[in-house]
């Protein structure tokens, strides 16, 4: 587990590079839940990722958010 240390109320907006790493720790989560046949991924038309979980749920992760769509 990687530990990703809050922001400090006295900085002026997030560290560089916090982004990336954020998107790491939860682009990691995805892929461990998708090969334990959880859920699978595709590739969409726009680039983005739709996640299909097999409870259901259908999320779309593009670069920046996720959508839950049902």
């Amino acid at each position: 587990m990687m530990l990703v240390p809050a922001l400090n109320p006295g900085e002026k907006g997030p560290r560089p590079g916090a982004a990336a790493a954020a998107k790491k720790i939860v682009m990691a989560g995805v892929a461990r839940i998708v090969e334990d046949g959880h859920a699978a991924i595709r590739t969409l038309a726009s680039g983005g990722l739709e996640l299909r979980f097999a409870t259901g749920e259908i999320y779309h992760l593009d670069e920046a958010t996720v959508t839950r769509i049902a």
